[in-house]
């Protein structure tokens, strides 16, 4: 990492402490800011179709990404606010070359989706079933022996606009801040913890701890966010395919 991101970190334990607990804290109050006006967006939303939200699936899934989103830019502006230094400079000092930066998003996104494979294998043995979100399955399921309308807007969202907006805040935002004043294991570890949480899936929790490494590690070894983003494609691309064609079932 530069020297401007690894400079003045904390070493003792009140003082990490400190610096996970304050962006801990940017980012759940940005998630709350986030909640408050994806609620207002669901409000009119149902106002003008007259269908409530929990009967919606599909309006509901959209309202996922513009909570992320907002929750990114809310935390962007705490974070410029508290740290007048931030840059927003990535997580090395010179960015790896994009043909690199290409091949390691295409390994790491196959590596993903076996590491999953795998994972989901491993605790299945122990009684552990990884199972997807059931609006996600639903969405999937087959209509009549053929594909699901609810495909078509599942796609764009889970393909491009959730991989756009979670990599934004928890890699773009979170971990980066959390590497550049403590400890890389700290970023690592806290940032997975909080994608898993909000997926509110418990029984995705291992997969989603995995995925979020694999992001970070996509980030911090690149330093071009697009990286992370890729392989967060890559992996919603083949489990939505899965889902769609073969109804297994992964995370």
């Amino acid at each position: 990492m530069r020297a401007s991101l690894s400079a003045e970190r904390p070493t003792d334990a009140v003082a990490l402490f400190r610096v996970l607990g304050l962006e801990t804290l940017f980012l759940v109050g940005a998630f709350a800011v986030g909640i408050v006006i994806a609620g207002i967006a669901a409000a009119g939303m149902e106002s003008l179709r007259g269908v409530p939200l929990e009967e919606d699936p599909m309006a509901a899934l959209l309202l996922s990404p513009l909570i992320i989103a907002v929750a990114a830019f809310i935390y962007r502006l705490a974070a410029k606010s508290a740290d007048p230094a931030e840059t927003g400079a990535g997580p090395r000092p010179d960015k790896l070359a994009v043909l690199p930066t290409l091949a390691l998003t295409l390994g790491l996104g196959i590596a993903l989706i076996v590491g999953s494979t795998a994972l989901s294998w491993l605790f299945e043995r122990i009684g552990w079933v990884v199972v997807e979100q059931g609006r996600v399955v639903e969405m999937t399921t087959a209509v009549d022996g053929g594909i699901n309308p609810a495909v078509f807007v599942l796609a764009p969202v889970a393909g491009l606009a959730a991989p756009l907006a979670e990599e934004w805040l928890f890699r773009g935002w979170y971990f980066r801040r959390l590497a550049r004043r403590g400890p890389l294991w700290m970023a690592y570890a806290a940032s997975a913890l909080m994608f898993a949480a909000i997926h509110g899936n418990v029984h995705g929790i291992p997969i989603y701890l995995l995925q979020a490494c694999v992001f970070a590690f996509a980030y911090a070894r690149s330093g071009r966010l697009w990286a992370a983003v890729g392989v967060h494609f890559i992996n919603n691309a083949v489990t939505l395919a899965l889902l769609v064609f073969v109804q297994a079932p992964v995370v």
